[in-house]
C-alpha cells in the first residue's frame, strides 16, 4: 500500500526489542497464517502514540520542588547571595537534566497518565487502520495488530467482516495475552501469539474462496515513528 515501506533493518529505538531475524519471522508468519483465508493480517509497531511535549516541563517542575525542599533542609545557613548563585546553578542543572531524561521511554511513560495513554494508542491504531487501507479489502476481513513501544500497549482492530462474527471478548482476550508478554519485554512473542490467534479466526470466519482476490495487503511488519 502507498505510504507503507518494508524495512529490512531495525531502527535504533527498536533494536533492544526486536532483531532483524524477528522481523523476518514475523513477515513469514503473516504469510503462513493468511494462507487458506480471505483475510489480511497487518502488524504495525510504532515508537509511541502519546504526545510527550509536556514531559520536560513537568519533570523540571517536579525536580525543582525537590531541590527547593532539599535547600530548605540542608542549606538554610547560606547567605542570600550564596543562595541566589546556588539557585541559578540548580535551574540550569535541572533544565539540562530534564531535557536529557525526557527522552527516556520510562520517564515518558511515568509522566503520561494511563487514561491518556490508552486513548492515544487507540487513536493511533485507528489512524494506522485507515492509513494502511484495511477498510478497503474485498471481504472486509482485515485485522490490524498494533504495538506502541513507549506505552507498552497493544490494540487489535478488525474490519466489520470479522467483528460481525467474532465476539468482542475474543479480541479482548488476544490483547490481554499480548499485554502480558509486552510487560515482560517479549515483543516478538506478543506478535507471534496474536498473529497465530488471528490466523485461527480467519480460517474459521473468512475461509478461502477461489473467486475472491487474495493477499490484497503486503505481508510485512510496518515500523513507524
Amino acid at each position: 500500500m502507498a505510504g507503507d515501506l518494508m524495512m529490512s533493518k531495525i531502527p535504533s529505538w527498536l533494536n533492544q526489542s526486536l532483531s532483524e531475524q524477528d522481523l523476518q519471522k514475523i513477515n513469514s508468519l503473516v504469510t503462513q497464517q493468511e494462507q487458506g483465508t480471505l483475510g489480511e493480517i497487518v502488524p504495525v509497531i510504532v515508537r509511541r502514540s502519546s504526545a510527550v511535549g509536556h514531559v520536560p516541563v513537568l519533570l523540571s517542575a517536579q525536580l525543582m520542588i525537590v531541590a527547593i525542599i532539599c535547600e530548605m533542609i540542608w542549606l538554610n545557613d547560606l547567605s542570600l547571595w550564596d543562595r541566589s548563585e546556588m539557585n541559578i546553578l540548580l535551574v540550569l542543572l535541572i533544565a539540562g537534566l530534564s531535557f536529557y531524561l525526557s527522552k527516556w521511554a520510562c520517564v515518558q511513560r511515568w509522566l503520561t497518565p494511563n487514561v491518556d495513554e490508552v486513548a492515544q494508542v487507540w487513536q493511533r491504531a485507528e489512524l494506522e487502520f485507515y492509513r494502511s487501507q484495511l477498510n478497503k479489502t474485498d471481504r472486509r476481513s482485515a485485522v490490524l495488530i498494533l504495538i506502541s513501544v513507549m506505552e507498552r500497549r497493544a490494540v487489535i482492530l478488525a474490519d466489520e467482516g470479522l467483528t460481525s462474527k467474532v465476539p468482542n471478548e475474543v479480541w479482548t482476550e488476544v490483547v490481554a495475552d499480548m499485554s502480558a508478554l509486552l510487560s515482560k519485554g517479549q515483543w516478538y512473542s506478543a506478535f507471534e501469539k496474536s498473529i497465530l490467534r488471528c490466523g485461527e479466526l480467519l480460517k474459521t470466519h473468512a475461509p478461502e474462496n477461489s473467486g475472491v482476490p487474495r493477499n490484497e495487503l503486503a505481508n510485512f511488519l510496518r515500523i513507524k515513528e
